[in-house]
């Protein structure tokens, strides 16, 4: 056999290295698309965790919860303008899903701005929530939320916003304490010409 044959033969025959390194290249690209397939995992994982734990998220989970079973709710509250006492609220209401709020209202006592379930959904449509420390509250661990409503309600004897404070159960997120204050502005002049609000203040407790 020729030397010319020889060498000719042994360019045809395939580098042994060169099956390795197509492999190698192929894993390489597996590992890239797999880091890639749970980087995205990751994100969103942390985009949904932290959806979930924002205030405004929470209260609503928290609304739509309390709002899915029956309970109790107790409510007082006042509107006073300045000294005077121009309102009184004291009312014990039951709420089903099915038939909504039934309520009986204090013999001396005024009908209040919004009942139970009507506060609730104020509660839901918050402009503004932050989540303070958490507290135990009639007996419940709870969650504890500061946070202001607006009403667009156009009513000139009714606030058009309120500031709230919220308990919910810390075990099922239920509402367990609402508190809500609001001001209605320019409701008379005093002696001096100065405007005067009236303000409304509601307590409600759920059972």
């Amino acid at each position: 056999m020729s030397r010319g044959y020889a060498d000719y033969m042994k360019m045809q025959q395939p580098d042994p290295g060169s099956g390795k390194g197509t492999s190698s290249g192929l894993e390489d690209w597996s590992r890239v698309i797999l880091l890639a397939i749970l980087g995205l995992a990751a994100l969103g994982g942390y985009i949904y965790t932290t959806h979930m734990n924002k205030p405004k998220t929470i209260l609503g989970v928290s609304v739509s919860k309390t709002l899915e079973t029956p309970f109790k709710a107790s409510m007082e509250g006042k509107t006073v303008l300045r000294d005077s006492l121009l309102a009184v609220y004291r009312s014990w209401e039951s709420y089903t899903p099915e038939g909504g709020i039934a309520a009986e209202r204090s013999p001396e006592a005024s009908p209040a701005p919004f009942d139970a379930r009507e506060a609730l959904e104020l509660v839901r449509q918050a402009v503004r929530a932050e989540e303070m420390d958490r507290e135990d509250m009639y007996g419940h661990p709870t969650r504890h939320f500061y946070g202001e409503i607006i009403c667009g309600n156009g009513a000139k004897d009714r606030p058009s916003g309120y500031y709230f404070e919220y308990w919910a159960d810390l075990r099922d997120l239920k509402a367990v304490r609402l508190i809500m204050a609001g001001a209605c502005r320019d409701v008379a002049v005093d002696a001096k010409g100065d405007s005067i609000s009236s303000e409304t203040s509601l307590n409600i407790r759920f059972q």
